[in-house]
């Protein structure tokens, strides 16, 4: 009876631990990106890319997607991100008919009300202008496909990838695959033009990460079923690093 006790005193303590906000937070920053790659704080960039995230049932933003929307509105109003996208499609199931972009988009406005007297003024009619929707991408591949196409379509040089520590370092891969390989081919139709005297290519999109701070989740009808949501995103990203280098995705 003894030996059972401890051992179950022990799986217990065991679990309090690993489901800490302390240590998921850890966990989750792991996978965050580091070094250069990472904005600079006096670096300015075309275009802030906040990558979509799950939405709850009734359509509304969880909380690593407020996490992600605010840090994008943050970089916009420092002067950091000349543009703002919001990246995400509809999630599918139950889910309020509504795209994540949307949401995302819905929930900056409402940032930047409470972040300026008189909700927003100016600054909100330029938003306007300077804030952008992709809602056709459903996973993290499809977000760096569709955004650096609308990105190239608008002349945009320079992003910083939003997005939360446990899917950062999944996010820089694949949106650093995409840009290699798209200056590989600039770079095979430029010595093809080469002798038809043409214009040269357009310079290389320069890609940064802008990691949203650790949100963890609220609202799952009880802190512990939070914890595990908290802890699952950081297996599931895992699960997930090894299906897109299985997939040559990375």
């Amino acid at each position: 009876m003894f030996k059972i006790v401890s051992v179950s005193a022990a799986f217990g303590a065991l679990i309090a631990v690993v489901l800490s906000p302390a240590f998921l937070r850890w966990l989750h920053q792991t996978l965050g990106s580091r070094g250069p790659v990472v904005l600079p704080e006096d670096a300015v960039v075309d275009v802030a890319i906040v990558l979509g995230y799950a939405l709850f049932r009734n359509g509304t933003p969880t909380e690593p997607l407020k996490g992600r929307v605010r840090e994008g509105v943050e970089l916009y109003l420092q002067g950091r991100a000349r543009n703002l996208l919001f990246s995400g499609a509809h999630p599918g199931g139950v889910v309020a008919k509504r795209s994540e972009a949307n949401v995302m988009r819905e929930y900056a406005e409402e940032v930047l009300r409470d972040s300026r007297p008189g909700g927003g003024g100016a600054q909100g009619l330029l938003a306007a202008q300077r804030w952008f929707e992709e809602d056709k991408s459903t996973s993290t591949w499809e977000n760096a496909v569709f955004s650096l196409d609308i990105c190239r379509q608008k002349g945009w040089r320079s992003v910083a990838v939003v997005t939360s520590p446990f899917h950062q370092i999944r996010s820089e891969m694949v949106f650093r695959r995409l840009l290699r390989e798209a200056e590989a081919a600039s770079a095979a139709r430029a010595a093809r033009a080469a002798g038809a005297a043409e214009g040269s290519p357009p310079p290389p999109i320069k890609l940064y990460m802008a990691p949203a701070p650790y949100q963890p989740h609220k609202g799952w009808y009880a802190a512990p079923l939070d914890r595990l949501v908290d802890a699952w995103d950081w297996a599931r990203e895992l699960a997930a690093l090894v299906y897109y280098a299985a997939r040559d995705r990375l």
